[in-house]
């Protein structure tokens, strides 16, 4: 029979499909895994579950990997999920493969089957894009070519875009296998490309921009020179001149249309002034000159000035014309001007020095020249450098400086390195003095032995526009011969894996790059670091949606093997609570941008947290060996279009008792129970013992903490049960109720606990619900709970806390005529609600657990009648409720209308409980004064003294009696 068994169970399943929905063939998490397969066909009523690997091996049975069971949410003999969503931690382009079988009764009933496996790839593609015609194309078609390096399962398709004048993208190419194009532009306008590429394992990489085009099929443009190059402003000046030169560049003719003068004053911004009507023409190849009277007011000079005796501002002249073909054409220059309210005095120069980095220099390298003033006494300095006897080669070529003594300083724009050979620079002082000296450099027509752009790590880290000091070493081992350099300094530190982010002003520090001398060498990096720490609160890029600020950003070189990711320290903002949770001083940066993964916290590293008035302590549960104890965890869901941050620890209460505060631990949860996503949402499902927070032992605990959606933000709920409550009560089923938190940590309105009393008075009746039950003379219906539970700024007040409680006791009264009244004719009521809904006169439990009870309403509907106590009735004229224990004290007489018997028998402050206990009844009758009973309508019976039993209902009646003619 067992062979029978086991042939039949190898057509289960028909197959094992890797991923949530179809086979897939790749995978592109490491640390989150999904599979499915058809449901098994079970036999017995025993536990069900299936076992699962998920490992690299074939061999059959399974014995390593990635295990678990999967058992039915409810009911161990419920059937399980044919589904399974794992924690795995799987390596890069690696197959792997799923197992499954199933067990019944602890037995199992099925062979183990297999998926036919999947290739781990979670790299996304680098791509890079092109336009070989950029900056400027003479021609309205431009060339643009793309590709995209992925490092496992290969590039499927790519995405291209233009965009216009810095306009909005527009689609050029979607979903295209090719590498290249041409895109048609128009005369004048400036374009952009970017591209994305998608692997066949579905990662599909970050846009990547092109450097701009700039479309000018007729050549035609306008420069702008100033003579001279600075003016300045002594004691009692206005006016100074100087002359516009206007070179038209190209074949056409430029028509001239405006000139606009703006300042721009240190204190006081920039002040532009009107576009004044310029007319005329200018032939390509001649040049022009424009004669500009320059005035200064006396307000200008005051802006100028500022609270000194010397100033400055800058004087910019834009001019602006269309070509023949109408489209714009500019030219601007911009002259440094000095303003002094004295002659300089008190200043003497002695001579100035041009220094500059020993050459050669490589093409686009960034170098500044130095100039240094040998000086006694205070003043300003007004001079320029020039390179190749030439002011052109930059925007600011002139200076004006305040000097002090001996003064450096360095030139605002490097020198241009564009073209090779020798080239001279030259700085030349016009005030106080005129004053010179020069030197020269060498650009060298060699491949650069570092490119101008240094890829750090590759698709992640790019090193770009560096400053500072370089040592040049050579040496040989079995790769070749090599040039080693060190670098210290600063540069513009470029992220591609996180929006292509630009940090400047990085330090680099002892980076140390070697380049072997093999046509097209990489460099290698071998060591050192680079470096940007925000200053501050300040944020230096936001990822994961701006749930994560990185706040810092390191780079830590290494030879063998090169590093491949980079480390930031990165504060978890939860922007629905709009804090910074935690701090992440090792996040792990990668070719996706920020890696999938745990961070470990150990208790002692803990990072605490104050929401929704819970105190949250984060770290490792257990040594945090287990992925689900890690601390924090950062998880890509591409599916969705999120990320899920996990957090493991404790949270803990504080609660106030008079002006005492104590904080109690409530829980322990592990990252997969406490999870929030960057679409808004959390899923924080924590459930503790009961006795981890007793409000009111053994009556009112809290057992479940939960994180919710509600009005577009989150709010904590606090969920337990309310048990054994006072009598006559203590019947009643346990009742859930609930605690809402703000995230402001303040108690947040909730519903009603139980609710079926309505706004002014209405809601009574009975309707054998659960909330009802007989106790013999009476009928108890739990018409209303609320919790009351005051809690600010994360403080939860004992001292006022409360449980309010709707009550209607139907007592089982009868109509002086023997009837039955209607139920609303045997209410008596603790607790209506007001028009605006609040409970009035109700029951109140406190946190001490003793209920008061209030005087009750609706006492008019007893008036006239009697209470049923077989085989007897009382009619009563004073009523009232005595809370403990919970019984009716009533004054009025007991009625005896039985065969044979009748007559009354007063009664006095008689206790009379719910179940029909009438236990003080012959000290009641004593203190009534007795009664007389008619017996068989001839005997009169004077009644001192009754006793009661309740087994069953029996009175007992002592005293004389009469005939009706009056004998004794």
């Amino acid at each position: 029979m067992l062979f029978i068994f086991l042939v039949a169970a190898e057509a289960w399943p028909q197959q094992v499909r890797d991923g949530p929905g179809s086979d897939q063939d790749y995978w592109t998490s490491l640390s989150l895994f999904q599979a499915n397969w058809s449901p098994y066909s079970w036999q017995t009523s025993g536990t069900k579950i299936y076992e699962y690997f998920i490992n690299r091996s074939t061999d059959n049975p399974p014995t390593s990997g990635f295990s678990g069971t999967i058992q039915a949410a409810r009911e161990p003999t419920d059937p399980p999920p044919a589904s399974l969503s794992a924690i795995v931690g799987f390596a890069d382009n690696e197959r792997y493969y799923t197992w499954i079988r199933a067990v019944e009764g602890g037995v199992p009933v099925s062979l183990w089957a297999r998926s036919d496996g999947f290739l781990v790839d979670s790299e996304v593609p680098v791509p890079s894009i092109s336009v070989p015609a950029a900056p400027m194309s003479a021609s309205t078609s431009l060339a643009v070519t793309w590709s995209a390096v992925d490092a496992y399962s290969g590039v499927d398709w790519y995405e291209v875009q233009a965009q216009t004048d810095g306009g909005l993208w527009q689609p050029w190419l979607s979903m295209t296998k090719t590498t290249s194009g041409t895109y048609v532009g128009a005369n004048g306008k400036t374009y952009f490309f970017r591209v994305r590429a998608r692997d066949k394992a579905g990662n599909l990489s970050d846009w990547e921009v092109s450097a701009a085009a700039t479309v000018n099929a007729l050549g035609s443009s306008l420069s702008l020179s100033a003579s001279p190059p600075t003016l300045s402003f002594g004691a009692g000046q206005s006016q100074a001149a100087l002359t516009l030169k206007l070179q038209p560049q190209g074949t056409g003719t430029l028509t001239l249309s405006s000139l606009q003068e703006s300042r721009v004053y240190p204190s006081w911004g920039k002040e532009d002034g009107p576009k004044e009507p310029l007319s005329g023409s200018l032939t390509g190849g001649l040049s022009q000159s424009l004669d500009r009277a320059v005035g200064l007011t006396a307000l200008q000079r005051s802006k100028a000035l500022g609270t000194s005796t010397s100033g400055s501002f800058s004087l910019t002249f834009l001019i602006q014309g269309t070509d023949p073909q109408g489209q714009p054409v500019q030219g601007a220059v911009t002259v440094p001007v000095a303003v002094s309210e004295t002659p300089p005095s008190g200043l003497l120069l002695s001579g100035v020095k041009l220094e500059l980095p020993a050459s050669p220099y490589y093409k686009g390298d960034q170098v500044k020249a130095r100039v240094k003033i040998s000086a006694v006494g205070a003043g300003t300095v007004q001079g320029q450098v020039l390179v190749d006897g030439s002011a052109g080669w930059s925007p600011n070529p002139a200076f004006t400086v305040p000097v002090n003594g001996d003064t450096q300083f360095d030139t605002l724009d490097g020198l241009p390195t564009g073209s090779p050979g020798l080239h001279t620079v030259q700085v030349k002082i016009a005030s106080p003095v005129s004053l010179e000296d020069d030197t020269s450099y060498t650009v060298s027509d060699a491949s650069p032995p570092l490119p101008a752009v240094l890829v750090l790590v590759p698709g992640v880290a790019e090193l770009k526009d560096r400053a500072g000091t370089v040592l040049a070493s050579q040496g040989q081992d079995a790769q070749g011969s090599y040039e080693e350099f060190l670098l210290n300094g600063t540069g513009t530190l470029r992220l591609p894996s996180l929006g292509g982010t630009e940090l400047t002003q990085a330090a680099v520090k002892d980076l140390q790059v070697r380049v072997y001398g093999s046509p097209n060498a990489i460099p290698q990096i071998r060591g050192g670091t680079v470096q940007k720490q925000a200053s501050g609160a300040a944020v230096l890029v936001q990822a994961a949606d701006g749930y994560l600020r990185l706040k810092s950003v390191r780079f830590q070189g290494q030879a063998n093997p090169p590093a491949d990711h980079l480390l930031a320290g990165a504060a978890l903002y939860l922007p629905a609570l709009g804090q910074e949770l935690l701090a992440l001083e090792n996040l792990k940066i990668d070719v996706q941008g920020v890696a999938d993964g745990g961070y470990s916290k150990t208790v002692s590293q803990e990072s605490v947290f104050t929401a929704f008035g819970l105190e949250f302590h984060i770290h490792d549960l257990f040594g945090g060996f287990n992925p689900e104890h890690k601390a924090v965890t950062v998880a890509r869901e591409s599916a969705k279009n999120r990320w899920a941050i996990g957090l493991a620890g404790a949270v803990r209460l504080k609660a106030k008792t008079g002006a005492s505060t104590t904080s109690t631990e409530l829980a322990q949860f592990p990252n997969t129970a406490f999870r929030f996503y960057t679409d808004g949402s959390a899923s924080a499902d924590v459930s503790f013992p009961a006795k981890s927070y007793a409000l009111i032992p053994g009556l009112l605990a809290f057992t479940q903490l939960a994180i919710l959606p509600q009005g577009g933000g989150l709010v904590a709920r606090l969920a337990g049960g309310l048990k054994n409550l006072p009598a006559p009560l203590d019947q009643a089923s346990e009742l859930p109720v609930e605690l809402l938190l703000t995230p402001q940590g303040n108690a947040a309105p909730g519903p009603p606990v139980l609710k079926e009393l309505q706004a002014g008075g209405g809601g009574h009746g009975l309707g054998n619900d659960s909330s009802e039950w007989d106790l013999g003379l009476a009928t108890v219906d739990l018409t209303y709970v609320s919790l009351a539970l005051p809690v600010n700024q994360g403080v939860l007040d004992l001292d006022h806390g409360q449980l309010d409680l709707g009550v209607d006791l139907y007592l089982d009264l009868l109509n002086p005529d023997g009837s039955a009244p209607a139920a609303e004719g045997r209410r008596l009521s603790f607790g209506e609600l007001d028009g605006a809904g609040s409970l009035k006169g109700g029951l109140v439990l406190g946190l001490d657990g003793k209920p008061v009870w209030p005087a009750p309403t609706h006492t008019e509907a007893l008036a006239g009648k009697r209470l049923r106590v077989a085989p007897v009735e009382l009619a009563f004229s004073q009523f009232q409720v005595l809370p403990e224990p919970f019984s009716l004290r009533l004054s009025g007489a007991v009625v005896v209308g039985l065969p044979g018997v009748s007559g009354e028998v007063p009664f006095a402050n008689l206790q009379v409980k719910l179940n029909g206990d009438l236990g003080n009844l012959a000290k009641a009758v004593q203190d009534g004064g007795g009664g007389t009973l008619e017996l068989l309508g001839a005997v009169q019976i004077a009644v001192e003294v009754v006793s009661w039993s309740n087994a069953p209902g029996k009175l007992t009646f002592q005293g004389d009696f009469t005939t009706g003619s009056g004998g004794a």
